[in-house]
């Protein structure tokens, strides 16, 4: 599976979920995927629209997603917090462009968003919730339902496609997201919900019988 198997002829892609699920690192594989498979076709943009942290964001590797056709977007700081990027609406609008938003975590980030929902919707579009089951909001289908809900009301979203992101950074191994998968299957009956994605770090290619994955290079380096 590939992210162009979900997001090809989307205009805007946009990841949402919990602090920690892993949003910049799929965005950022996303972004230069879609780059790479349309390029001469239209501008593929990595929107940088986290407002919720200092530290693991797309806007850091502005260098590494130049030299993969990506284009940057993200605002200046303010007292170390960065503030959203202008222009956005020309980009949501303009035919010439294909963006990937960067959100920041929880109903705060999505927040970010919503002024630009009316918009968004007049577009095609998808929004990718992700869930981690190793993130400590995520661990029960109670705590999941209400950033769900959370993130649909602030940010004014209409559907989400889940994807299944079982995720330990670099202690990441086989037997992590067979745990991850089976806590997530558990959830997802619970929850009512279906995983239209599942995304592995790129290192288990091969050495795990999940099936229609999106493997993950790693771009964040984490202390």
């Amino acid at each position: 599976m590939e992210w162009t198997d979900k997001a090809c002829g989307k205009k805007n892609i946009i990841f949402v979920g919990e602090s920690g699920c892993g949003k910049t690192e799929l965005s950022m594989n996303c972004a230069v995927e879609l780059a790479h498979k349309v390029c001469g076709e239209k501008v593929v943009n990595l929107v940088d629209m986290d407002q919720t942290k200092g530290i693991f964001r797309s806007r850091d590797h502005e260098k590494s997603l130049r030299a993969d056709k990506v284009s940057l977007i993200c605002g200046e700081h303010f007292l170390d917090t960065p503030v959203v990027p202008h222009g956005v609406l020309r980009l949501i609008k303009g035919e010439e462009f294909i963006n990937v938003f960067d959100i920041g975590g929880n109903e705060i980030g999505a927040i970010t968003m919503g002024q630009f929902a009316e918009e968004i919707k007049k577009t095609e579009s998808v929004v990718f919730f992700i869930i981690n089951p190793f993130r400590i909001l995520s661990m029960d289908e109670g705590h999941i339902k209400t950033m769900i809900d959370k993130i649909k009301d602030y940010g004014a979203f209409e559907n989400f496609e889940f994807i299944a992101n079982p995720n330990m950074g670099e202690y990441t191994d086989a037997d992590t997201v067979s745990e991850g998968m089976e806590t997530l299957n558990f959830l997802a009956d619970k929850l009512g919900i279906k995983f239209t994605m599942v995304t592995f770090p790129q290192w288990l290619k091969g050495k795990t019988s999940q099936e229609d994955v999106i493997y993950i290079k790693r771009y964040l380096e984490y202390p």
